[in-house]
């Protein structure tokens, strides 16, 4: 397998297990240490910790949380995904209360990997918190 290929599998295996298996626990698997996402302000931690603490925050408020692979592409070291997420407003968002309203969000996910594992990201679920917050009112 190629490394494009071998990339593309990476984020098929992170989307699965992250996203819709809410499996935050194995979230050290495919992110660095010195991991740097560029949607989030730009002194925040490096590594994991914000990607752990922001997931658990969102898969409590929707734990039925799922998200369709839409499009997955790669380019040397680089991965995208288009998603379609939907889910059901059933715990705390930010201080809203559970509303029981569904939302459902699309975005794209790009992310460079080294050494089998993601380094930096743009884009994501933090494009779309907007919208989130305007669907569960």
């Amino acid at each position: 397998m190629d490394s494009v290929a071998q990339n593309k599998a990476l984020l098929h295996s992170y989307h699965e297990l992250i996203w819709n298996e809410h499996r935050i626990d194995a979230i050290d698997d495919f992110i660095a240490p010195e991991f740097t996402s560029h949607a989030i302000p730009p002194d925040a931690p490096k590594g994991s910790s914000r990607s752990k603490e922001f997931l658990a925050t969102l898969f409590q408020a929707f734990p039925d949380l799922h998200s369709n692979e839409d499009i997955l592409m790669g380019d040397g070291d680089k991965v995208a995904i288009h998603w379609t997420m939907e889910a059901t407003h059933q715990g705390d968002l930010f201080g809203v209360k559970a509303t029981g309203k569904t939302i459902k969000v699309s975005g794209i996910d790009i992310l460079r990997v080294e050494n089998g594992k993601f380094v930096e990201h743009w884009g994501g679920i933090g494009d779309q918190m907007p919208k989130i917050m305007k669907q569960i009112g």
